[in-house]
């Protein structure tokens, strides 16, 4: 769906491909960023439940 709407706007002109290009790089980082401190949540909150265990609380 994404990238049809980025050909849409090429198509009817309002946006240069560079354009359309540069929101795809864009809203391929904040993912690789967003999944990274997801990652890093995930492992973190692993580690305190593992500690929490082992002291018997």
């Amino acid at each position: 769906m994404v990238l049809l709407i980025g050909f849409s706007r090429l198509y009817l002109g309002v946006h240069y491909p560079t354009d359309i290009l540069a929101g795809y790089l864009a809203a391929l980082l904040w993912l690789v960023c967003v999944g990274g401190v997801y990652a890093l949540w995930l492992s973190v909150r692993g580690l305190r439940a593992a500690e929490s265990g082992r002291d018997g609380g």
